[in-house]
């Protein structure tokens, strides 16, 4: 119920001005060709146009929108299981974990906040390192060989795709 009402939320709040942005820079690519960095001044790496071409793709131009809100539903949610996995790290109990993950979710999804509600890049960049520091943290990702290589490729890749969607995202990352 929580993600029906914040998808319905977000597909209002999402059509800020950088997104808005985005999707002008995806539609004059998609339709003319060439690359983003052509058809705009574009500073950041490929994952946001992806992200939002794939937007583009999936919802045509009527569920652009909604399936961007979805997206960053999906943010929010990386970014709540985080904090459940940091809090169960540091001693809490599971229902103060899960709340402390609906409460973020909520905040992300839900709240009057600037970045509440759109997919920025910076958010992207957010949701990959969360799901970096939730593979280092759960101890289930490092009990055998197989999974040691998969933890090591999912962190990597995460990292990667940050610092390539934000030029400060290397600063957070390196620790």
């Amino acid at each position: 119920t929580l993600a029906a009402i914040a998808v319905g939320r977000m597909t209002t709040s999402a059509a800020d001005f950088d997104p808005q942005f985005m999707r002008v820079v995806v539609e004059r690519t998609v339709r003319f060709g060439g690359g983003y960095y052509e058809n705009a001044i574009h500073n950041k790496g490929p994952l946001e146009p992806f992200v939002y071409e794939l937007a583009a793709r999936l919802g045509g131009r009527d569920g652009f929108w909604f399936v961007i809100a979805v997206f960053a539903l999906g943010a929010a949610l990386c970014v709540g299981a985080a904090a459940a996995v940091v809090a169960t790290r540091v001693g809490a109990a599971r229902p103060v974990a899960y709340a402390a993950a609906a409460a973020v979710v909520a905040h992300l999804t839900l709240s009057e906040s600037d970045y509440a509600g759109v997919l920025y890049a910076r958010n992207m960049a957010v949701a990959l390192l969360t799901v970096a520091v939730v593979v280092a943290l759960l101890e289930r990702c490092w009990t055998s060989e197989r999974r040691r290589r998969l933890a090591v490729v999912a962190i990597g890749a995460a990292t990667g795709l940050a610092v390539q969607t934000m030029l400060t995202t290397p600063f957070t990352a390196t620790p």
